[in-house]
């Protein structure tokens, strides 16, 4: 009411705030056309969309939901250096698989990587991410083991455009830049709560964590962007930070749910809680020719992640890091030919 009488007074008594005001209306107007042009155009795409799956159903005689299957299914890998990055990062997972076989510690695959073998029995065609999940005292015991393995390591970024901290499995080979991605998850006890309100819960956590990252020592982590934190001050500030607001989630070693740790990236409108039982006991899925832990309930984890996920994406084609290997090619390409 005050802010409103300020704003009355400003405009009888300022020119310059009238003008102000003016333009301020005139923006919020400009990007209510936008939001609206925009939401036509994704009507629109779907329109379009559900048109073709219709024909590719009738061409097929098949029923559309087949035909969405079959339609990425028949899907063929890239021929080209692409795919040879794609032969690397299976390799390097596949040597995390005999690990955590050897000192039995359960990973499933996630994000696209699990996507890509519901959909293709591997790799999205375009892409060539490889994203694991772990429970935090699994990634932890991942963290010892692995400095008894000399040609393997495990890094953590920090990135500050994503809000996140990511694990990251490595070849020590500098000329292999291969990587798997690895996010955490935690246990949550109900205590009488649903899944909408731990997961409001977890956000509000995680929302009050960044806040604090950022107002800490000038926002420096504003400097690291998907990087490993070298100046010790900076690292030792930002895992007491993270410390600090992990305490303040109850961390059982087992609970009717599970959730995407604060650490991980997050698209805000995905609640990613989950029962307990919709993880465990973990099923087999085909990716590159292996056989590789999943979800047990992994049509709910896919769903969370990209509702239909038979839907042709907006990326179709986009090869994202071709360009950041380029200097490496002959060193991957070796590498894939004595592991083929």
């Amino acid at each position: 009411m005050i802010k409103t009488g300020i704003k009355k007074m400003l405009n009888m008594i300022d020119p310059a705030y009238r003008v102000s005001l003016r333009i301020e209306r005139q923006n919020e107007l400009i990007f209510k056309r936008f939001k609206d042009i925009e939401a036509r155009i994704n009507r629109l795409d779907r329109k379009y969309e559900e048109i073709f799956w219709l024909y590719l159903s009738q061409e097929t005689k098949m029923s559309i939901d087949k035909a969405k299957k079959k339609f990425f299914s028949s899907m063929y890998p890239m021929e080209n250096d692409l795919r040879s990055i794609q032969l690397m990062n299976a390799g390097l997972l596949k040597n995390l698989k005999k690990i955590c076989t050897e000192n039995n510690i359960p990973f499933f695959l996630q994000e696209g990587t699990l996507l890509g073998a519901v959909r293709h029995k591997g790799f999205v065609p375009w892409d060539d991410d490889i994203d694991i999940g772990m429970i935090r005292s699994d990634y932890e015991r991942l963290v010892q083991c692995i400095k008894h393995y000399d040609d393997f390591k495990i890094i953590v970024t920090y990135d500050f455009p994503g809000k996140c901290r990511t694990a990251k499995f490595m070849f020590n080979n500098k000329k292999l830049p291969a990587f798997v991605d690895i996010f955490l998850y935690d246990y949550y006890e109900a205590d009488g709560k649903n899944a909408d309100d731990i997961w409001k819960y977890i956000n509000n956590v995680r929302d009050n964590l960044w806040l604090d990252i950022n107002t800490h020592s000038g926002s420096f982590i504003k400097r690291y962007w998907n990087e490993v934190v070298e100046n010790a001050d900076d690292l030792k500030t930002l895992e007491s930070l993270y410390e600090k607001y992990r305490a303040e989630l109850p961390r059982p070693s087992t609970a009717k749910y599970v959730y995407w740790a604060i650490d991980n990236y997050q698209v805000k409108p995905i609640k990613r809680v989950f029962l307990e039982k919709d993880l465990f006991p973990l099923t087999e899925l085909e990716f590159e020719g292996e056989l590789y832990n999943v979800p047990n309930n992994y049509i709910k984890f896919l769903t969370m992640r990209y509702e239909d996920f038979y839907t042709i994406p907006s990326d179709i084609g986009v090869q994202k890091h071709i360009k950041k290997m380029a200097p490496f090619m002959d060193d991957i390409k070796k590498f894939v030919e004595n592991n083929d």
